[in-house]
């Protein structure tokens, strides 16, 4: 039986080409952010579309489905800890100034639409074990106590 999807990596080139993150990155930021933070942020957002070709141009032959698969799972928990750093940073820089530095959050921002993307195309067992992880990593690696 054949899958009534593109393989899998089409899926992910299509979902997040870098050319459409820089467009989204633009249309959501500009309404909030300043000329310069939305600059920095669309080539941000193609930074990381870029990692995806570079993904894509890799494992993107049939054979290599699997693996490309496990490698995805790999930059969602890479932009999910970056994510968080993020958060972290900008909720102590409101706890301590008062406000948070725009390109903080904008960049959470980013990473949060790619992680959402990439989730679109994982199993959500998947997603679940992943989620656990990388809510106490701490907790996932042995104890010398």
């Amino acid at each position: 039986m054949t899958s009534p999807f593109p393989p899998l990596a089409e899926r992910l080139k299509s979902k997040l080409d870098p050319q459409d993150l820089d467009s989204t990155a633009r249309n959501l930021l500009a309404d909030s952010f300043s000329e310069p933070i939305v600059e920095e942020m669309s080539a941000y957002a193609t930074g990381k579309g870029d990692l995806v070709a570079e993904l894509v141009d890799a494992l993107g032959e049939a054979g290599d489905e699997e693996e490309l698969y496990r490698t995805i799972t790999d930059l969602w928990l890479e932009l999910k800890f970056e994510w968080a750093r993020h958060n972290q940073v900008m909720n102590y820089q409101l706890i301590r100034k008062g406000e948070a530095d725009p390109r903080v959050m904008a960049r959470g921002g980013v990473c949060s639409h790619v992680i959402m993307a990439l989730e679109s195309l994982l199993r959500p067992r998947d997603i679940a074990g992943l989620t656990s992880l990388v809510a106490a990593p701490l907790e996932h690696c042995p104890s010398e106590d």
